[in-house]
């Protein structure tokens, strides 16, 4: 073989590997990063990839310097948690976490006493998305609670929503997760209608030993399909037919800052958050099935950061929702109830300095 022919060779086998590795990767980060540290705005686009086929989706929008000032130190996270195993998935450090406007407050007192009554030692994260004075003064009273503030107005979304409610707080509480992700290893995310009624997290562990760290513990009776609006898939593509298969998991879950789940969920879920064409496509959250008809049907409604997080779980895992989900309620491991009202189930516990 003479030389030229054996040079031709090795550049081929060369671009062919390139080719195949970039087809085939997962769908991380991907950014200018002298853009990032100049703290210009950056654009990045989802790419999801199944049985040899990859779309890219619109592009996302990310101001580097005002997410700086917002405490996101490192964006996107390169330093991630320890992978978990069946050695260590007992012992996983994380925080409990909740958030809450004003109109809700009364519901997540619930949602934190519980918490409190049945781990006692754990640490709970509060996100303040415009309580009244008197509201954050109680929240800092609260034992094992840690206060953090998250001004709002100066998103770019929420700027695009007009500051309207509850449409703000959609994105709110996403950005607000992966802003704990920046300080924690895990982030157990509840919504100010939970209520623990057991303390065994053992299930929600062990699967999330198993998956790399993303877990459910609670769903409706529909597809994610039949809630999702159309334009949400321009920013996150997927396959609708197999959505259609899906019940729709709601967004509460424990979330663990494992490489392959922040750069294939996580990340992705903050940049829909920071665009309202992808987070909020429509305004209209009721939906209602006047055909029964729960699985094919889009209803004309949408579901904001749960269907969001729904395209880029079922992604990930391949549309195998037994890989994600665990039933935690009373069908289930009997451990939690939602409660979409304000209840008196369990007494805050306060504390004095």
């Amino acid at each position: 073989m003479t030389f030229r022919l054996r040079l031709t060779l090795a550049v081929y086998i060369f671009i062919c590997c390139v080719t195949i590795h970039l087809f085939f990767k997962d769908n991380k980060a991907e950014m200018d990063s002298d853009a990032m540290d100049n703290g210009q705005k950056s654009e990045l686009r989802y790419t999801w990839r199944r049985n040899g086929s990859a779309v890219t989706g619109a592009p996302f929008h990310l101001d580097m310097e005002l997410m700086r000032k917002k405490g996101f130190k490192e964006l996107p996270l390169k330093t991630f948690a320890k992978d978990l195993n069946d050695e260590n998935w007992e012992n996983i450090d994380f925080t409990f976490m909740t958030g809450s406007s004003a109109n809700h407050f009364q519901e997540s007192r619930d949602a934190v006493a519980s918490i409190q009554k049945f781990f006692p030692d754990k640490h709970i994260l509060y996100y303040d998305w415009g309580l009244y004075s008197r509201q954050v003064e109680e929240v800092k009273s609260w034992c094992s609670v840690e206060y953090r503030k998250m001004v709002l107005d100066d998103f770019a979304v929420v700027k695009d929503l007009n500051h309207s409610m509850p449409f703000v707080i959609y994105a709110a509480k996403i950005i607000s997760i992966n802003h704990a992700l920046q300080d924690f290893d895990g982030v157990f995310w509840l919504d100010a209608s939970v209520r623990f009624i057991g303390g065994d997290l053992r299930p929600i562990f062990k699967k999330a030993s198993e998956n790399g760290g993303l877990v459910f513990i609670s769903r409706q009776f529909h597809s994610s399909y039949s809630v999702t609006h159309p334009k949400t898939y321009e920013y996150l593509p997927t396959d609708k037919d197999q959505l259609k298969r899906l019940k729709q998991v709601e967004a509460m879950y424990f979330i663990y800052k494992s490489e392959k789940i922040y750069q294939n969920v996580a990340w992705w879920l903050l940049l829909c958050a920071l665009e309202k064409e992808c987070v909020s496509p429509s305004l209209n959250l009721k939906c209602s099935f006047p055909l029964k008809e729960y699985m094919n049907t889009y209803v004309g409604c949408h579901r904001y950061d749960q269907a969001a997080v729904n395209i880029l779980a079922a992604n990930h895992f391949d549309y195998d929702d037994s890989r994600y989900y665990v039933c935690m309620g009373r069908q289930g491991h009997n451990t939690i109830l939602i409660r979409r009202r304000t209840t008196k189930m369990y007494d805050v516990q306060m504390c004095t300095e």
